[in-house]
């Protein structure tokens, strides 16, 4: 078995075979009670999703940059991944991304996303990365704090159509780092094995990663929880910057001394 310490640094996946390396340790998913996972170290290889061709229904297709916008926060990845801009104008969901009326919905859980995003952006990237689907009523994941605050994550919760979800999964799954001023969003395999490199340095490097924005490429997938908040935070509440902001102290209340005391006379009665 593989030494207690090294396995803080594992890739973990479903299956106990990943290439020509066997799995040493595993451990059960807690989340799929009856699912067993196999550990293999870091340095073996980085998991790299199977590769789905888009097909053409997926259409429309992202217009891709010819040089990335400043300020941008991985330009290293410029000529390995594709780099998808954010549009300069408000986008407005198109009508036929919406599923159709009486359409069953189920839950989607999108992660890895940064916590500063928009519905725009959302709505953006379902639709042009997403193969022209939408997000419908998403929302926020907040995270309870032990001192009882709630901060925001980059996860959210919203609904679309089984189908939706399938295709958007597809498109997006493990394929997409988001960064300040776009996507990087992976078309091929080589493509893809590049941006899951990249991805992996910053995992095991924590000064390549870019303080306060997502690390690893995001997750779509139909959502395991069925937990629905009583008061979900929608993504136009966007979370406080903590360090600019200063909360004052209480002003403890002004001293009153007690009343004097008074000594009474035996000759008034």
């Amino acid at each position: 078995m593989m030494h207690a310490s090294a396995r803080r640094h594992l890739n973990w996946s479903p299956e106990p075979q990943l290439g020509t390396h066997t799995a040493e340790v595993f451990r059960h998913d807690p989340y799929k009670p009856n699912a067993t996972v196999y550990g293999y170290a870091a340095s073996v290889v980085p998991q790299v999703p199977h590769f789905v061709e888009p097909e053409a229904t997926m259409m429309p297709a992202p217009e891709f940059a010819t040089s990335f916008p400043e300020g941008t926060r991985h330009p290293s990845l410029w000529g390995k991944v594709s780099f998808v801009p954010f549009p300069a104008e408000s986008f407005v969901q198109p009508v036929e991304a919406l599923p159709p009326a009486g359409a069953p919905l189920v839950r989607v859980f999108l992660g890895q996303l940064p916590y500063f995003v928009t519905d725009m952006e959302l709505a953006w990237m379902a639709y042009y990365l997403g193969g022209g689907n939408a997000v419908m009523w998403p929302e926020r994941i907040m995270k309870r704090q032990s001192g009882g605050e709630r901060l925001p994550t980059g996860c959210i919760h919203g609904y679309a159509t089984p189908e939706a979800i399938a295709t958007m999964a597809a498109r997006m799954h493990k394929r997409m780092l988001v960064d300040d001023t776009g996507v990087w969003h992976a078309q091929d395999e080589e493509e893809l094995v590049a941006l899951s490199a990249y991805v992996a340095s910053m995992k095991s490097d924590k000064t390549k990663r870019v303080p306060g924005r997502p690390y690893d490429t995001v997750v779509v997938q139909e959502a395991t929880s069925n937990f629905v908040p009583a008061c979900p935070v929608p993504l136009t509440e966007f979370p406080t910057d903590r360090s600019a902001v200063k909360v004052p102290r209480a002003t403890p209340p002004a001293y009153v001394p007690p009343p004097a005391y008074q000594q009474f006379s035996m000759d008034a009665y």
